[in-house]
């Protein structure tokens, strides 16, 4: 019946259905059993498609939620360093503003290149190209940094620098 084709095959199981035609327990128990196998295949493969179908979902509302975040981090560097340019095109500001704006530009954009970095680090960790060196450093100079971005970007918070004596 295989080589005939699946009409062949429907027209022999009408046959059988209108009685036209008497099947052998054996090949009626063969028959049954391969249309359960098939049928439970396909429940199998719908429960797969659905799970498959609810995390695509999922992390297609997680690539939005990502690219909405994003957009509102890049923008805010951004528009400090616009802000600064205009100011700074403006002649009639003082040399001590100048340079505090300066300044302000310089962690604008500092605050914009760690993000890029951040997000070529996120795309070679979703291609699974990131690879990681373990080595040996000094912690103090890194806690000292982050304690200093943070009073930086928030300088109305109160920060303790509580760094342990080995470490510094």
């Amino acid at each position: 019946l295989k080589e005939d084709g699946p009409d062949a095959v429907l027209r022999a199981i009408r046959a059988v259905l209108d009685g036209n035609v008497a099947l052998s327990h054996r090949i009626g128990s063969e028959l049954a059993e391969r249309l359960v196998s098939e049928s439970t295949q396909r429940r199998d493969i719908e429960a797969a498609l659905s799970t498959v179908s609810e995390r695509l979902e999922s992390l297609t509302t997680a690539k939005a939620d990502f690219l909405a975040n994003i957009s509102h981090e890049l923008r805010t560097p951004v528009t400090v360093a616009k802000g600064i340019a205009y100011l700074l095109k403006n002649r009639g500001i003082p040399e001590q503003e100048q340079l505090e704006f300066l300044g302000q530009l310089d962690g604008a954009l500092d605050k914009l290149m760690l993000l890029i970095e951040e997000m070529l680090t996120i795309a070679d960790l979703d291609r699974g190209t990131l690879t990681l060196k373990v080595t040996e450093c000094d912690l103090a100079p890194i806690l000292h940094h982050v304690a200093d971005e943070m009073n930086r970007q928030y300088p109305n918070m109160r920060i303790r620098r509580d760094i342990p004596k080995e470490l510094a």
